[in-house]
């Protein structure tokens, strides 16, 4: 039976199997991509082999379980992924999580806010030169 987004399955704590086909896009065939996948609960990534790749969890990091009362399937899409650009993003939240737990008054909490400050604003020109070309 082929399910979509949006698809309900349960009971909660209940095992599912679900087989996913994915037809990757032309000229996608040189670009690394990436399933973007939420099913609002654990899941568990399975390879062709039988072997397990990847656990997921929609609370990751939380100690409080939040068990949906309607299991379904949230997000299922392929994207293109850029590692450029998940590199930035992971010196952006080191930036804000420095400046978290450093001292006020210290001298690297203000530094690391100055460098988040500065990555938001280029890209803030960076989109509206590119969102904005007809202007």
């Amino acid at each position: 039976m082929a399910v979509e987004v949006g698809f309900i399955f349960g009971p909660t704590w209940s095992t599912h199997w679900f087989q996913v086909d994915i037809e990757i896009p032309k000229g996608w065939d040189k670009k690394e991509s990436v399933l973007r996948l939420d099913v609002g609960c654990e899941a568990l990534i399975w390879g062709l082999d039988g072997r397990p790749i990847e656990g997921l969890s929609p609370d990751f990091g939380r100690t409080i379980i939040n068990i949906p009362s309607v299991p379904s399937i949230h997000l299922a899409e392929l994207r293109e992924y850029n590692t450029l650009v998940n590199e930035l993003l992971i010196d952006f939240e080191l930036m804000l999580e420095i400046s978290k737990f450093l001292p006020k008054d210290a001298s690297r909490h203000y530094e690391a806010l100055y460098i988040a400050n500065d990555m938001v604003s280029f890209f803030a020109l960076i989109y509206s030169l590119h969102f904005n070309k007809d202007n």
